[in-house]
């Protein structure tokens, strides 16, 4: 999947060997840092082009785990803000198709102006 810098905004979170944050940009360097549990809660600093970055495929289990949404029924989820239907992935209203966690949480902002609490 090709990921468009202008999709890109601070928090994002992206799947580079461990879970990790953008925390800046220089120039065409995406500034990446998380926590490597494995290492003992070790900082990890990471620059990646735009073109390296993995995006965090949307789940179900994401959805509610981390992003702390309520499965209401066999298709819909939700919190105060939002609801997301799953049909062959997430949609938002008239067919916003959401596929990646970086996609929910800008739109989560467009929508609250407020960040999407992400747990973990």
């Amino acid at each position: 999947m090709a990921i468009s810098k202008l999709d890109l905004r601070l928090g994002n979170l992206f799947e580079q060997g461990i879970v990790c944050k953008i925390s800046g940009r220089t120039g065409a360097k995406i500034h990446l840092h998380g926590r490597a549990r494995y290492k003992g809660g070790l900082k990890i600093r990471h620059e990646h082009l735009v073109g390296e970055l993995v995006p965090i495929l949307l789940t179900p289990k994401i959805l509610v785990d981390w992003c702390g949404f309520d499965k209401i029924d066999d298709v819909r989820y939700g919190n105060d803000e939002l609801d997301l239907m799953f049909a062959d992935g997430f949609i938002y209203g008239d067919g916003y198709r959401i596929n990646y966690l970086h996609e929910l949480q800008n739109l989560y902002y467009a929508l609250n102006k407020k960040e999407l609490e992400i747990k973990g």
